[in-house]
């Protein structure tokens, strides 16, 4: 039978001209998982999450400023929970003159996985594990988009990651964006059951999907990517071409002045 939707995440990075970069992220959690979220919105009120919310966003991201909005229904069980965060002037992704790096993984999905302690490994090597061990089942789907300067381009493309996961699956694949921009998309499927002479597999199979996962990301412009060919006059010169353009952007003048 199919697996009920887990978590669904849409990031989108867009890069500004020169310092941090603006974030969207709308994450949305199906009937299983939004339980627990509508049960901390009676304990403690939508006002005091959406805070919370808010001020990790900002120390996370080290941003200006960041604004949350729930949309859930405390009646209708049957209903995700849908929760949009916007961050503006994110340091924590900053456009340098001519480079622009974002580290990424599909965190979202690895959060998702069951710990050690639920899989009944604890510290001691005398637990004695339950056979099967049960999961929660689900299906967990990210999408994050990278926009990036205007004429920055990928410097390197990453390589997708497919990993079985003893009864379960995750794969990470990147595509290309128009405009040197890039789409990479995950899915987690994790399994219901996991027969306990399996355990210490699925849990090898798990930290390296998290340790392959993670990715940085970085994107050039032409003067930066001639430069670290070793070619320096042709860098110099690739610099001028850029600031000097009617619409040059202030990363590439201020790159252009530090070139020289």
């Amino acid at each position: 039978s199919a697996q009920p939707m887990g978590v669904d995440i849409v990031k989108v990075i867009r890069a500004a001209d020169l310092g941090g970069a603006n974030i969207e992220q709308t994450t949305r959690v199906g009937p299983a998982g939004a339980a627990a979220t509508r049960e901390q919105v009676r304990t403690a009120g939508i006002e005091s999450i959406i805070e919370e919310i808010e001020a990790a966003a900002k120390k996370s991201w080290r941003a200006e400023q960041a604004t949350a909005t729930y949309d859930l229904d405390l009646e209708d069980l049957d209903r995700p929970v849908t929760e949009r965060v916007n961050v503006l002037g994110a340091e924590e992704i900053s456009v340098r003159p001519g480079d622009f790096s974002v580290r990424t993984g599909p965190g979202f999905a690895m959060s998702s996985l069951p710990t050690k302690w639920a899989l009944g490994l604890g510290d001691a090597e005398t637990v004695k594990r339950a056979w099967p061990i049960e999961l929660r089942g689900a299906v967990h789907t990210a999408t994050l988009e990278v926009h990036p300067p205007r004429g920055y381009t990928l410097a390197a493309a990453p390589s997708d990651v497919d990993i079985a996961l003893t009864g379960g699956r995750f794969t990470w694949r990147f595509a290309p964006l128009p405009e040197g921009g890039l789409r990479a998309e995950a899915r987690l499927e994790v399994p219901t059951t996991v027969a306990v002479d399996r355990v210490d597999e699925f849990v090898k199979a798990m930290e390296d999907a998290k340790k392959r996962a993670e990715v940085t990301l970085r994107f050039l412009n032409t003067a930066t990517r001639v430069g670290e060919d070793g070619k320096v006059s042709a860098s110099l010169r690739e610099w001028s071409t850029l600031a000097h353009a009617p619409d040059a952007l202030l990363a590439d003048r201020v790159g252009w002045a530090q070139a020289l």
